[in-house]
């Protein structure tokens, strides 16, 4: 079995409490594959991650997502469109899939019994996928159902209205989700064909499988994916290595993120590169909501955050602290009674979301606000006992982390595994590496340019006259 991996390897580092065993190999046909033996496992299951998502997408918008749908409707296989779920309900498992901008993850958990046969069903949908003719109106009538689930949740309504504000050149600005409106056309079954042949490619697949079998056991029942079929065509970007990746230092890290990472990170961030319309930006915009609230939302540009994920955490901690913090001043001054703040990873840059609900005096005065955020900023300071703090949490988080739900899991694994090298799968969000000052600097100054911040504010009693086609969204800019 050996001959037939591209490469393989355990050396994967996990924490103390922590007693799976692990081996990550790479089939002949470049798809890459996570085992993870767990012996006092009740269920098995399987998540793949396809690194193809609505930013692939040029034409059609959602055909990524109605893709999702139309693989489990059958495959040459199985062409019973309703095998596969009730295999897995009468098995004691489930199964579903999301799509997301780059990515699509596939995954499903099942009873240990049964595990191989689900196994190559689900790996039919990577193999012989019918695309049945008679699924596709029904599922462009699910589509469309999940898309006008999203139209009345404000979290939603948020993201369409960014959408609107990034430079309509950009993947970032386009209707991601699909409805019957972008997806009821002439030769869509055809269009999702060509999408699929063209885009779902072995090397850029990704996948974890989970179960109570032996590592030797599953590296037999694997070989189903050797059955995904290669393309010469292929237009995958990743340069991934397929040495062994000795990270155990920060640089090396950062080395070996640059040669795995899908987007190049590094190479692409531009931090004058502006991604924002310039009617949006340093002005304070205004959202209708459906809910009775009123906030306050801040999108600013910044580096990715798995550059280095505890330089975020340790500045979004300090934040949210309730003794000194930028909330503690909010509050003091009447402005807000609750704050949040995280950073979105988005191809090779991140947005650094900061959310500030406010009392009556802070939605009266929200440009009041921004200012008293802007100033916290600037005079910001990390400490270096801060972020030594930050390292000896993250330690201890890591090394006595407690097992996690199997689809989270393995769902979050697959994910990332063309993201950061195979070595720190597990535990690359924990890496104690202090940053560098330069490196606090650097993102500093990308979080301080207000001339480059997207703020809004949001509440149900506004009265607004531009709308969005798509959502209905109330708006001013």
């Amino acid at each position: 079995m050996k001959n037939n991996f591209i490469f393989s390897t355990t050396d994967i580092i996990k924490n103390k409490m922590d007693t799976n065993n692990y081996k990550y190999v790479v089939l002949q046909n470049r798809l890459k594959v996570l085992l993870i033996s767990d012996e006092k496992a009740d269920k098995s299951g399987c998540s793949l991650c396809v690194n193809v998502g609505s930013f692939d997408e040029t034409e059609i918008s959602g055909l990524a997502h109605f893709l999702e749908h139309l693989l489990f409707m059958g495959t040459e296989k199985y062409p019973d469109e309703n095998d596969y779920m009730n295999f897995l309900s009468m098995h004691n498992g489930s199964s579903n899939a999301y799509t997301c901008n780059d990515s699509t993850v596939y995954y499903f958990d099942v009873s240990n019994k049964y595990f191989n046969d689900a196994l190559d069903r689900f790996a039919q949908f990577f193999i012989g996928p019918l695309f049945n003719k008679d699924s596709v109106d029904r599922e462009i009538s699910a589509v469309n159902s999940e898309f006008l689930g999203t139209v009345s949740n404000d979290g939603n309504r948020r993201e369409r209205f960014l959408q609107l504000c990034y430079k309509e050149e950009l993947e970032e600005s386009r209707f991601d989700c699909g409805n019957s409106d972008t997806l009821r056309i002439k030769n869509i079954r055809e269009k999702v064909i060509d999408f699929y042949n063209n885009k779902y490619h072995p090397d850029r697949m990704a996948c974890v499988v989970y179960s109570n079998k032996s590592i030797e056991e599953m590296e037999e029942i694997i070989k189903i994916f050797n059955d995904v079929p290669s393309e010469k065509t292929s237009n995958n970007t990743n340069n991934t290595s397929l040495t062994k990746y000795p990270c155990t230092r920060y640089n090396e890290y950062i080395q070996n993120v640059k040669k795995v990472n899908w987007y190049n990170l590094w190479s692409q961030y531009n931090d004058s590169d502006k991604i924002f319309k310039e009617d949006c930006v340093n002005k304070l915009l205004k959202l209708k909501s459906i809910e009775d609230t009123k906030r306050l939302d801040i999108n600013i540009k910044t580096l990715h955050p798995n550059i280095n994920n505890l330089l975020f955490d340790v500045l979004i901690e300090d934040i949210l602290k309730e003794d000194k913090g930028c909330i503690k001043i909010l509050k003091d001054l009447n402005l807000a009674y609750d704050m949040s703040v995280y950073i979105r990873p988005i191809k090779y840059y991140g947005i650094f979301k900061i959310s500030v609900f406010l009392t009556d005096k802070g939605f009266e005065n929200p440009i009041l606000v921004v200012n008293e955020i802007e100033n916290f900023l600037k005079n910001y300071e990390m400490l270096s006992s801060d972020i030594q703090k930050m390292v000896d949490h993250n330690e201890i988080n890591f090394m006595y982390r407690e097992k996690e739900d199997v689809i989270d899991m393995i769902e979050e694994i697959s994910d990332n595994i063309m993201r950061v090298p195979i070595q720190n799968i597990l535990n690359y969000e924990y890496l104690n590496n202090k940053p560098s000052k330069e490196l606090i600097n650097e993102v500093m100054d990308s979080i301080r340019k207000r001339e480059e911040w997207v703020f809004f504010v949001s509440s149900n009693s506004f009265n607004l006259k531009s709308k969005d086609s798509i959502y209905g969204i109330e708006y001013e800019k």
